[in-house]
């Protein structure tokens, strides 16, 4: 997993904060994808229109969770999803796209980044605040450290929302920052849970595409609660790994959490030595 903090087009971002958007496609003229950023990733807004007075660093606006990118023509792009692309016409949307190319001619194809629960802070974040600078010549994107990405939150927090956007967004306040936080945080914890998954393992927990995953290790959160599905294709074998990946989640994640094992009918004999540590079993 990583986090991103992307220069984007100022009228595309300017267009979904006043709306107020929180389902978006960022999208982008590159094609290359980027390295270990997954579905539940956060991709963070750096608007050139705010710089910092004294080191002209530009600033950081808001961020999204990443839920999917696709490749598309321009006028497919718009087909699919007009407004959301952050524009109020197809023309003024490929307008900005040959703005940005510098070409006269609109590319074969752009990249569409998928965002959701999206957030506008109420006053710029400049990332020299919590850690280095971004450097002012930036054309694209940088790669966020799991720490930078909590500092950023935290400090969005102490900003907290746009006046402008939470007028949309009537239930929307900074407490939906900190609870984005918290779901950073787990990300950061489930990444660094080094184990030789077998491949039953994989295919075991690939089966649950509506599930929020982090490699081989799923998450559903639900208010002050979260759930992990951690795939098991040995009961017998795997046993002590899988008690050493729940204490370990146990320790770091302040929310409070359930285990359920996602097995195979052969860990039937193993299910009431599950149950009576309090681990539900999800059969598959």
């Amino acid at each position: 997993m990583s986090s991103i903090a992307y220069l984007a087009d100022e009228n595309m971002l300017e267009y979904h904060r006043v709306h107020g958007n929180r389902n978006i496609n960022f999208w982008r003229i590159g094609i290359r994808n980027f390295e270990n950023f997954e579905p539940g990733d956060l991709l963070f807004f750096i608007d050139g229109k705010h710089r910092h007075p004294k080191s002209r660093e530009k600033g950081i606006v808001g961020y999204g969770f990443f839920k999917q990118l696709r490749e598309m023509s321009v006028k497919r792009t718009w087909q699919q999803y007009r407004e959301e692309n952050g524009f109020k016409s197809r023309e003024r949307f490929e307008n900005a796209i040959l703005h940005m190319t510098k070409e006269e001619k609109l590319p074969d194809k752009i990249q569409s980044i998928e965002l959701n629960n999206v957030v506008y802070f109420n006053q710029p974040i400049f990332l020299g605040e919590v850690s280095d600078s971004i450097n002012i010549n930036l054309e694209s994107f940088i790669y966020l450290e799991n720490e930078e990405v909590n500092r950023l939150l935290e400090k969005g927090y102490d900003h907290g929302i746009d006046t402008w956007y939470k007028l949309n967004n009537d239930s929307l306040n900074r407490e939906q920052i900190k609870k984005d936080t918290e779901i950073a945080k787990l990300r950061s914890v489930l990444a660094n849970i080094k184990i030789d998954w077998t491949q039953e393992q994989a295919r075991l927990i690939s089966q649950y595409t509506a599930f929020n995953k982090v490699g081989n290790i799923a998450y559903l959160v639900k208010d002050n609660e979260v759930e992990i599905f951690i795939p098991v294709s040995s009961a017998k074998n795997q046993f002590y790994v899988i008690l050493g990946i729940i204490y370990k989640i146990k320790t770091e994640v302040q929310k409070n959490t359930q285990f359920t094992l996602v097995v195979r009918d052969n860990a039937r004999p193993f299910e009431e030595e599950f149950t009576k540590i309090g681990l539900k079993l999800l059969y598959t």
